[in-house]
């Protein structure tokens, strides 16, 4: 497609496009992402089949369903959202078919996103309870063990694990990648103007730490109690990459601050690109090491489909968008939405999702001000918080007076940039405010949960219902 400056100019033009639209908005949209863990009433996983009509009900209320062309299976349901609000609203599942995601079209309140979430999700409750099957508000399948029988059958998650290894995930079970078909998060995405993208970026990566530990939910996981983590499924990410395979670092968790849009773009294209797309089926590239920058100055990629069979791909623009998402950062920038993706937060419990987008939501309307708090926290410090609050949630802030202060401080930014919006939105964070009172977390909740009555007590109180 050209030489490397060419393509760095083409690809933070399709940038700038995405985040442009943002202009000229009374209020910053924001749309929520939000993953649960179905489960029968043992607690298990349910069938690929009971998943497959839980989405196939949704036909009966205007969704329009998506199958995958190679397996058939259903994928995706989506539709139309009416005015006022507009755009589409989305149920499919994630990389483990037991894994529903819910997305919300872009809103301009909190409230009216938390709105949208509750009523395609009541749909979402409803088609899984007429297959005698639980929705959860908590981060990881309890009881069943990550596997390959766990993998949505589609051509792109399917071929995942060719490039994955088998350091946590025997080869008989499946693949490391596959440790993420039992778990769910709560992201968010955030509409940003191009000349703070990369600012809200560096901020809501900086404090990662905090925001892990102020919504750690996914310490019970086959069947019993993380000895080492409230919220295991952050450390998933660490888990799938093999640090001698990424000299500079690897794609997720905390990375350095980027300096602009331009240097964001040289880690988009420095990554590498296990799969690229072509009329919805996925094409697993023949190299391993590949990264986006040879694939898009290459006339032609050798690729392959999930059948085996060897095919040419011709690079297009339109690649950028897919390669993005292979920086797995707990933030991340969002080309197809001109957003900033918050993604650092385990699946909450119910009627909490919201809390998650108000903190993110609130960090960005008060950008200048979470600058300076992020000044004096190098990036040691940073990757420090985001373990610490991973495998302690907020249990360790009383021998780490200094983190207290920062997380206290956090909140209260974020809090002062919700009441500028002048709608009302700090109050979703008085969640927050209780549990940094009593350094406790929905994850120390799931625990007592546990101890007291097993998965059934955890069933009980995160279950959503009707």
């Amino acid at each position: 497609m050209g030489t490397d400056t060419s393509i760095e100019r083409d690809l933070a033009e399709f940038f700038g496009r995405a985040f442009a639209r943002r202009s000229g908005q009374a209020f910053r949209q924001v749309a929520l992402e939000c993953e649960f863990i179905v489960v029968d009433h043992a607690g298990a996983a349910p069938s690929r089949e009971v998943i497959q009509d839980v989405l196939e009900r949704l036909d009966d209320y205007g969704f329009h369903l998506v199958r995958d062309p190679w397996t058939g299976d259903v994928v995706l349901a989506k539709r139309k959202v009416a005015k006022p609000h507009g755009g589409e609203e989305t149920v499919s599942t994630d990389l483990g078919y037991p894994t529903i995601e819910v997305t919300t079209p872009p809103t301009q309140t909190l409230f009216d996103a938390e709105h949208r979430l509750d009523q395609i999700l009541r749909l979402v409750v409803a088609s899984c309870a007429a297959n005698d099957c639980l929705v959860l508000g908590y981060g990881m399948q309890p009881l069943t063990p990550p596997s390959r029988e766990l993998v949505t059958r589609s051509s792109r998650y399917l071929m995942y694990e060719r490039f994955s290894k088998h350091r946590f995930v025997p080869s008989d079970v499946g693949a490391d990648i596959h440790l993420f078909t039992v778990t769910a998060a709560t992201h968010c995405h955030i509409d940003v103007q191009l000349s703070e993208a990369v600012r809200a970026l560096n901020v809501l990566n900086a404090l990662a730490g905090v925001q892990i530990a102020l919504t750690a939910n996914s310490p019970i996981w086959k069947g019993s109690i993380d000895p080492g983590w409230k919220a295991p499924r952050e450390t998933f990410y660490d888990r799938i990459y093999d640090p001698g395979e990424w000299p500079s670092g690897l794609p997720c968790g905390v990375p350095r601050a980027f300096h602009d849009l331009d240097d964001y773009v040289g880690a988009v294209l420095d990554a590498r690109v296990p799969l690229a797309e072509r009329n919805g089926e996925a094409l697993a590239m023949k190299s391993r090491a590949l990264t986006a920058r040879e694939f898009m100055q290459a006339p032609a990629v050798c690729a392959t489909t999930i059948a085996g069979d060897v095919v040419e791909i011709i690079p297009e623009p339109a690649d950028i968008v897919a390669f993005a998402h292979f920086l797995e950062f707990d933030a991340r920038l969002s080309p197809a939405h001109g957003t900033v993706e918050s993604r650092i937060s385990c699946a909450q419990p119910p009627g909490a999702a919201v809390e998650v987008a108000a903190l993110a939501l609130g960090l960005v309307e008060n950008l200048a001000e979470a600058e300076r708090l992020i000044e004096g926290l190098p990036l040691a410090n940073q990757r420090r918080l985001r373990i610490a609050g991973a495998r302690h949630g907020l249990t360790f802030l009383d021998e780490d007076p200094e983190m207290y202060r920062l997380v206290e401080a956090a909140l209260k930014i974020a809090e002062n940039g919700l009441r500028r919006r002048g709608l009302g939105e700090q109050r979703l964070l008085v969640g927050f405010w209780e549990r940094l009172a009593a350094r406790t977390t929905y994850a120390d909740e799931a625990i007592s949960l546990f101890h007291a009555r097993g998965v059934g007590g955890l069933l009980e109180v995160r279950a959503h219902r009707l």
